[in-house]
């Protein structure tokens, strides 16, 4: 018995299924399946039962899963114990380079809890073009990026260069807002065609690249309206019918331009029904890099909040 064995187990139990516990771990669902089934043959058992509506542990099932949580509950609390003690001595500069939006929307939440682990660590915040963020990564300028992504069936937008691999981290779902009393307020959502022929609003040209990737996918091309730094003005646009405000709601409760929004009651926002899977956030690293403790500190962190915000333990800052 492995203790990522044990972790498997605990996934599919949390999340329902071998294909959302591989998303949340960041492996192949034939990773986790062959795990699962060393372990069933290690101890002569049955784990799971498979059923239409996902995987349900069986009576034996129960024993493992009580073992594994109890055995990976000392293990974190160990491991959190080192990681406390390091974190205090842990010093250095980290730069990342973000999207304009993610900059303005994404990392002030996530420097919150930062700067409570590493209260030694020097950030240093970059934002640009998602291209930009490639070329930052790719010349070493940037040790990691952060990009917001969509995903249509297995195809991954925007696409990601040669060298450089993405680590999707918080998981949402595309959505626009749009002019209140407008149809698509009406009916309670836009099709990618709709909004083809509204103008579009954009933050600074945030993801021209990736909506641009996202429209030519669907055999469309992007008719951009206006672009500004200014959310308030691309708020009045929308509300006064001219144009539509790309976004993306984080676990049915965020949205990156919300806290511009949401107190303009001739604006609403509504989902966008396409053939996207979903969109979200990842972040970009060098593949093959070998990660200082620094950086590895910091994916670290990024994936104990992705987890955290999964399970939706609340905000990030208080």
């Amino acid at each position: 018995m492995r203790l990522e064995q044990f972790e498997y187990v605990e996934a599919v139990v949390q999340y329902g299924s071998m294909t959302a516990a591989a998303w949340h771990l960041h492996l192949s669902q034939q990773n986790i399946s062959k795990g699962i089934k060393q372990l069933e043959d290690e101890l002569g058992i049955i784990v799971f039962s498979r059923t239409k509506k996902g995987s349900v542990l069986t009576s034996q099932g129960e024993l493992i899963f009580q073992f594994a949580h109890e055995q990976l509950a000392s293990y974190r609390q160990l491991k959190d114990t080192f990681r406390h003690m390091q974190q205090n001595q842990l010093k250095g500069t980290l730069s990342i380079c973000t999207m304009n939006s993610g900059s303005s929307m994404i990392i002030p939440q996530m420097l919150c809890e930062f700067y409570k682990n590493y209260p030694q660590v020097i950030l240093q915040i970059q934002d640009g073009s998602v291209l930009e963020v490639f070329q930052a990564v790719q010349l070493k300028q940037a040790d990691l990026g952060i990009i917001a992504y969509s995903q249509i069936r297995e195809q991954f937008y925007p696409l990601i260069p040669d060298g450089l691999q993405m680590i999707p981290l918080l998981k949402g779902k595309s959505y626009y807002w749009v002019q209140a009393k407008s149809v698509y307020a009406e009916k309670g959502f836009i099709t990618m065609e709709e909004a083809n022929k509204e103008s579009l609003l954009m933050y600074d040209a945030m993801d021209l690249t990736l909506l641009r990737q996202l429209y030519n996918a669907h055999g469309l091309e992007l008719s951009l309206g206006t672009t500004s730094r200014n959310l308030y003005l691309l708020g009045k646009l929308a509300a006064n019918g001219w144009g539509v405000v790309p976004d993306i709601l984080f676990y049915n409760d965020e949205m990156l331009c919300a806290y511009a929004f949401q107190k303009q009651s001739d604006l609403t926002a509504v989902p966008l029904k396409s053939k996207i899977d979903y969109s979200g956030v990842a972040y970009i690293i060098k593949r093959n890099q070998k990660k200082s403790a620094l950086l590895a500190h910091a994916l670290q962190f990024l994936q104990n909040l992705s987890v955290q915000k999964s399970k939706k333990e609340g905000k990030l800052c208080d």
